[in-house]
């Protein structure tokens, strides 16, 4: 008698996340929730010691009160606040909900957990060696810096949820960072200001900033493979 053949599931479903890993995502969630938050409250309340800025950065805001709109604006404007925001938001998504999670969601999760890594890892390799910290920079710093980047991307390694990465998911998931780009280049040519040394307009020149964007996003687009060939791998691993 001949064995019928029951093929596997296909890759494009999307499996839904267990208690034990929503519990980890709401961890996240309140981590990324409360790093953000204490940022924004310190930033408006000018508590961050201040330093000397170089010409064309952040950080030339009135003292007090009267420069808080111009400092919020500011850190709204940081890779790193939109990635937190992102991971903060994904990841609260995903401790409550408990079916599979959409196009558009899945999407916003490789875009969240590329995002944190490109921060994570630019600011290890070339901000963080050259940064002092003072004051309530060893409370947020290292939240947003390190914890949060590390504490996604093992989460996501470790608990998924897996499947349903495709060509359309991932187009999606470059549609955040595209976007930042021409804010923050449109932005600056408005305030003369920027939030980066690598894309410092004012001294660097438009030639050598939009080659280190360049870099960034290709060095971005190779995470979002990266992240969705181990999940082809895993899907499939876990589906034999």
């Amino acid at each position: 008698m001949s064995k019928t053949y029951t093929p596997a599931p296909a890759y494009t479903s999307t499996s839904a996340l267990g208690r034990n890993a929503r519990l980890i995502y709401g961890a996240i969630a309140a981590i990324t929730w409360f790093g953000f938050s204490a940022t924004v409250i310190i930033t408006a309340c000018d508590g961050y010691a201040r330093g000397n800025v170089d010409p064309g950065m952040f950080g030339t805001s009135a003292p007090g009160w009267s420069g808080a709109p111009t400092r919020l604006f500011e850190t709204f404007s940081y890779f790193t606040e939109w990635s937190n925001i992102l991971v903060a938001v994904v990841a609260t998504y995903l401790a409550r909900h408990q079916g599979p999670a959409s196009n558009w969601w899945r999407a916003l999760q490789l875009c969240a957990t590329m995002m944190i890594t490109v921060t994570g890892i630019v600011y290890a390799g070339f901000i963080g060696p050259y940064k002092q910290l003072s004051g309530w920079d060893y409370l947020t710093n290292p939240i947003q810096h390190i914890i949060v980047p590390l504490a996604m991307v093992l989460a996501w390694f470790i608990t998924g949820p897996r499947g349903g990465i495709d060509r359309g998911v991932i187009l999606r998931s470059l549609v955040i960072p595209v976007v930042w780009v021409p804010f923050i280049l449109i932005r600056g040519a408005i305030t003369h200001t920027y939030p980066y040394g690598f894309l410092n307009v004012e001294v660097l020149g438009y030639a050598v900033s939009l080659m280190a964007i360049g870099f960034t996003l290709v060095f971005a687009l190779v995470c979002i493979l990266i992240f969705a060939g181990f999940d082809r791998w895993l899907t499939r691993r876990a589906q034999r």
